[in-house]
């Protein structure tokens, strides 16, 4: 398929909305996205994404007391808004896709719109999505996980660190990221996507301020959470020395993983080495009764 005839089609299936914010009939960043999808992944048949799973945003009212637009127009002020990256810009395209879908579509005692649970569906719709268009695994999963997490950060920002810092553990001990700087990359680009999302919503300067702290804050934390014991600032070389066997490294690297994450231990050498050191001498104890 021609870049011609699927933006013809989306036109088709979008009508001229996009218009009304400036971005042309189908927005500017959805033109760049569609352009990725052809260039990179040969893609033939992308009505299927634009026709059969984001037409129900286009005229998806929400609630006006935060937002001035439709679900569909929203979207589109929010990838105006994002960098240019695969990652956020899909993430934003795709991070309220489930508004309005049976199941998460409810109303408040007001009787205004409501979506609850929209980030957990649009998680795994949004994996399926990058699947079926044969973007990289890697990709739909980042994708995937910055759509199930964009309403905690919007949630947290007014909470105090040990929200945060609780954040950070389950993530990372989900096994989602081998390393500790993909971890701090995916809160980077989460930070993207929900700075993008606020700009479009009918949040305050004030808010886009403490909003763009508390990301900026985030990702400095995530930096500091270990995902695996090779982020440890002590090996289990350095503990050879100290008398360890073998199975006793296997044992004590992830102890000290776990005890850093939680906050007992600071991820430093001296401090490691004495509670390896620490942890040796009880088992020898236990062994000895």
């Amino acid at each position: 398929m021609s870049l011609e005839r699927s933006q013809s089609r989306t036109g088709e299936a979008f009508g001229k909305r996009g218009s009304r914010q400036g971005l042309g009939p189908d927005g500017e960043k959805v033109d760049w996205l569609l352009r990725a999808a052809i260039t990179k992944n040969k893609v033939r048949n992308l009505k299927y994404l634009f026709c059969r799973k984001l037409e129900h945003m286009v005229g998806m009212s929400q609630n006006p007391q935060f937002h001035p637009f439709d679900v569909w127009e929203h979207t589109l002020v929010a990838l105006r808004n994002g960098d240019r990256s695969m990652e956020t810009s899909w993430g934003i395209l795709l991070h309220d896709i489930a508004k309005g879908l049976e199941g998460i579509r409810g109303t408040n005692e007001k009787g205004e719109p409501t979506d609850h649970g929209h980030e957990e569906k649009g998680a795994a719709m949004a994996f399926n999505i990058l699947s079926r268009l044969r973007f990289p695994k890697e990709l739909a999963e980042r994708v995937s996980w910055l759509v199930g997490n964009h309403m905690r950060f919007g949630a947290n920002i007014d909470a105090n660190d040990d929200v945060t810092w609780r954040w950070l553990r389950k993530c990372a001990r989900s096994g989602e990221f081998r390393e500790n700087k993909l971890m701090a990359e995916a809160f980077k680009q989460l930070t993207n996507v929900c700075i993008a999302d606020m700009v479009a919503t009918t949040a305050s300067k004030q808010e886009l301020i403490s909003a763009q702290m508390y990301g900026t804050k985030l990702v400095t934390m995530a930096y500091l959470v270990p995902i695996h014991t090779t982020d440890l600032n002590v090996t289990g070389k350095d503990l050879l020395p100290q008398g360890f066997t073998k199975k006793e490294l296997e044992e004590v690297m992830p102890v000290l993983l776990r005890r850093v994450q939680d906050g007992e231990l600071k991820n430093d050498y001296d401090v490691l080495e004495k509670a390896a050191k620490t942890w040796k001498t009880r088992q020898e104890k236990k062994g000895q009764n």
